[in-house]
């Protein structure tokens, strides 16, 4: 898969389900996520922009890109933090609300998934 971001991160794509499940694909239509979390679960371990700057660990963004295209997600079973890298700060202007959509929005948008464990 492309590397657009440099090494720590690899593009895929991030689909939100209706039941607050955030997966991520290598390739769009692929049945089996590399990964996922289901976002009700934690809600407020969810961190977006200049929010991110508080949490530990957070990892080293790709030339380029900025602070406002970072988005985290905690997980509380693990202690593990999910860092997603928006194409742009407006997409994660229009975007980072979506945990609190409706049920009916489901969406599907590319990411950068940082690889780091």
């Amino acid at each position: 898969s492309q590397r657009l971001f440099g090494k720590a991160w690899r593009e895929e794509w991030v689909v939100l389900y209706e039941d607050s499940t955030l997966a991520w694909f290598k390739e769009k239509g692929r049945l089996e996520p590399e990964g996922s979390l289901v976002v009700k679960e934690a809600p407020e371990m969810m961190a977006v922009s200049q929010w991110t700057l508080r949490i530990p660990g957070r990892p080293d963004l790709p030339s380029g890109c900025h602070v406002v295209q970072l988005m985290a997600f905690g997980t509380k079973r693990r202690d593990k933090v999910h860092w997603l890298l928006a194409q742009s700060e407006e997409e994660v202007n229009n975007k980072h609300s979506f945990a609190m959509r409706p049920p009916e929005s489901v969406i599907t948008l590319r990411y950068a998934v940082n690889l780091s464990k």
